[in-house]
């Protein structure tokens, strides 16, 4: 997420998960297997300053940083937080101030250190947080992002309403994520196509990219995790081990012998907040062509009232 990847269990339901939230996930075992491994796979691309629980390169940031289009004096909110690290950096190149979300008590006490160290904990937020449930204010952040988190999310539509809701009419919402064909035993029902999931929860799609090389090179990060599993067992213990290497087994079909990998798409999207009006005029659209519409179209969402916020002095 910007802390949870695609190389872990799925979070419990709708990302909250009671006992779940104090409970170590692979990704957050230190491990400097894993940090040489990623270092080996991605290269320079490999930001290792942000210290990423997730599949996310150097290069991905600086476009985050872009396609946010936000600046000095504004505020944006990290769906799937986990450690802060891609989140901070965003922050801290934009100038901007930061609230992250996560479903780890764990995660979410290392993004306020890591803050800290980093000299912005007076301009960053981290708070433990349902992404289908945030409690937040309606309209309250000029901009979202998430890095690898909502395919761990069991009610993305959920979790996508409630980013619409959160956000000023306009303002972005700009992820990755992955399209899937079929998932591992175990993970939420694959999506093959976010694209009429968004639209049918309040976003317009602005761009939507896939990642021609992040599937290739995922693969050859997972086989060497698995190869490494011996010296991941000596660092982090036979249990620190199976979280590290769980997920990468699954994907690439060690677990059933179904090639996972071969059936998921790293995508890059960049959706844009419909005002509550166009919003109204789109469900209007909808109802008129109910029982006779083109597929992909969905219900528009219901907006909810005001929640209660987090602010910056």
């Amino acid at each position: 997420m910007s802390g949870t990847s695609d190389g872990l269990r799925p979070a419990s339901p709708s990302m909250r998960g009671g006992a779940d939230r104090d409970r170590p996930s692979g990704w957050d075992v230190e491990s400097p297997t894993l940090a040489r491994i990623r270092r080996e796979v991605y290269g320079d691309e490999y930001p290792e300053e942000v210290r990423p629980r997730s599949f996310v390169t150097r290069s991905e940031l600086r476009h985050f940083a872009r396609e946010l289009r936000i600046g000095p004096g504004q505020t944006f909110i990290d769906i799937g937080c986990g450690q802060g690290g891609p989140s901070l950096w965003v922050a801290r190149e934009t100038g901007t101030s930061l609230v992250g979300i996560g479903v780890s008590s764990d995660g979410i006490s290392h993004a306020v250190a890591r803050a800290r160290d980093m000299g912005r904990a007076d301009r960053a937020r981290f708070e433990v947080a349902d992404a289908a449930a945030t409690e937040l204010s309606a309209a309250s952040f000029d901009a979202a992002m998430s890095v690898d988190t909502l395919w761990a999310i069991p009610d993305r539509a959920a979790a996508l309403r409630e980013v619409a809701r959160v956000l000023r009419p306009g303002a972005r919402f700009v992820f990755t994520n992955w399209d899937r064909d079929l998932s591992p035993p175990g993970y939420p029902p694959p999506v093959d196509d976010h694209r009429p999931l968004l639209e049918a929860t309040g976003f317009q799609v602005e761009a939507y990219e896939i990642q021609p090389d992040a599937e290739r090179l995922r693969r050859i990060f997972y086989e060497r995790l698995v190869a490494a599993r011996p010296e991941l067992a000596r660092e982090s213990g036979e249990e620190g081990a199976k979280k590290l290497t769980y997920g990468a087994e699954a994907t690439l079909g060690l677990i059933d012998g179904r090639d996972y990998l071969a059936h998921s798409r790293r995508i890059f999207v960049v959706a844009r907040a419909m005002p509550f009006a166009e919003v109204h005029r789109w469900s209007a659209f909808r109802h008129c062509f109910a029982h006779d519409r083109p597929p992909g179209i969905r219900r528009a969402p219901r907006r909810d009232g005001q929640r209660a916020g987090i602010t910056f002095a």
